[in-house]
């Protein structure tokens, strides 16, 4: 009976963990929904606030019966709200509208085509630099808590962190690509065009983006690992014997990447739309950039969808970290519960 009460016991654990989990699958689908709907509303009352005829500045010297076109088209003679509702509703059916210009309209979904393949390379290589920087340094700093080393270390990430990224650009390019020409200082090649010339593009945009997030990350880490410290199942691999480098990485990483992890994913979707001064200075076409053109051409009917592409990363990325991290550690469930 013993045995089989414990058997009944896991198994109502473990579906009730499935079915946590799938409550928050659908929360997080909601969120998505909800998020990229009150973004993107608030931005089409926005750009009705701005002077002037937006259909009007899409394309200049176009003729009034050109100009009225488009706001049919694109919904611009009707009242905020059913601007925003048409826009929308064409977006879930896959229809993400056009830039409208006096050569021709060009679909916005081509530009995506072209743009969120590069920010996303541009993203990943960020993460992956800030990661392999930043976990090492912040299980070594936890582990020397005010020794010389830390300290030293703690204000030089201060330091790092304070410093824009648009800042850092300037004084890489200033060195490695004029002063000592190293690397190219603006363009981009995809990865199947020229692997090398790819990476070398590359090279001085994530460095610019990555030197900040390692700088929070690092720090991060830190103030959770000294928290795991402390622990005492720590204690106990501590006094088995075992040595501290696998106790860090094996014991006591795990369960202080959750905030990590977070960050992480906040900075995932943060990145794809913070990159427009970033990508503006190197001329990288992702989507940082088209949402600088757009503004600039005031193509709102492409803003808004880049918005909303934006927002969706944001809440997609962060819902996914979640999920992620009450599968991997249970006790996160059990502290929300």
């Amino acid at each position: 009976m013993g045995a089989a009460s414990f058997v009944v016991v896991m198994c109502l654990r473990t579906h009730r963990g499935h079915m946590d989990t799938l409550r928050i699958i659908v929360q997080r689908l909601v969120t998505i929904f909800v998020v990229v709907g009150v973004a993107t509303f608030f931005l089409a009352c926005l750009i009705r606030l701005l002077p002037g005829d937006p259909a009007s500045i899409m394309v200049s010297n176009a003729l009034p019966d050109q100009v009225l076109n488009i706001r049919r088209i694109s919904g611009l003679d009707k009242n905020v709200f059913g601007y925003w509702w048409q826009w929308f509703s064409n977006m879930m059916t896959g229809d993400f509208g056009y830039y409208y210009q006096a050569a021709g309209n060009n679909p916005v979904s081509d530009v995506l085509k072209r743009s969120i393949p590069t920010s996303i390379l541009m993203v990943v290589y960020v993460q992956i630099v800030a990661l392999l920087v930043s976990v090492p340094l912040g299980l070594v700093s936890a582990y020397k808590e005010g020794t010389r080393f830390d300290r030293i270390l703690q204000s030089i990430l201060f330091v790092l962190s304070s410093i824009p990224s648009f800042a850092l650009a300037l004084v890489f390019s200033l060195f490695f690509a004029l002063r000592w020409p190293i690397l190219p200082p603006l363009g981009y090649a995809t990865p199947g065009e020229n692997i090398v010339l790819h990476f070398k593009y590359m090279v001085l945009p994530v460095a610019s983006l990555a030197v900040g997030i390692i700088a929070s990350y690092t720090r991060l880490l830190r103030a959770d690992v000294i928290a795991t410290l402390k622990e005492d199942y720590v204690m106990m691999a501590m006094s088995k014997g075992i040595s501290n480098s696998r106790v860090l990485w094996k014991h006591v990483l795990r369960p202080s990447s959750t905030t990590l992890l977070t960050s992480a994913a906040l900075n995932m979707g943060s990145l794809i739309g913070g990159t427009i001064v970033i990508e503006t200075l190197f001329q990288i076409p992702g989507l940082g950039y088209e949402i600088a053109f757009a503004i600039v051409t005031r193509q709102v009917i492409a803003l808004q969808t880049l918005i909303a592409i934006v927002a969706f990363a944001y809440v997609f990325f962060n819902s996914t970290v979640d999920i992620v991290a009450n599968i991997i550690d249970p006790r996160t469930r059990e502290r929300r519960a």
